[in-house]
């Protein structure tokens, strides 16, 4: 199984960033932040759609090489 747990230095960065969320009262700062996490969110999912396919990929083909 993968570890998805962020290790300890993503936990500070997470903090990090929910202190600056709690401490704004700026709705159109915290609007730009959300849009700006929800593009960074739907890059990291492409990315690593493509890091899994490209995998799957070469496992297969390592395995058609084995048979």
């Amino acid at each position: 199984m993968i570890n998805v747990t962020p290790g300890l230095e993503a936990q500070f960065e997470i903090e990090r960033f929910c202190r600056e969320i709690d401490a704004t009262d700026d709705v159109h700062q915290l609007r730009h932040m959300a849009k700006d996490l929800l593009k960074l969110w739907q890059s990291q999912l492409s990315a690593t759609r493509s890091l899994a396919g490209s995998l799957k990929q070469d496992a297969l083909r390592d395995l058609r090489q084995l048979l």
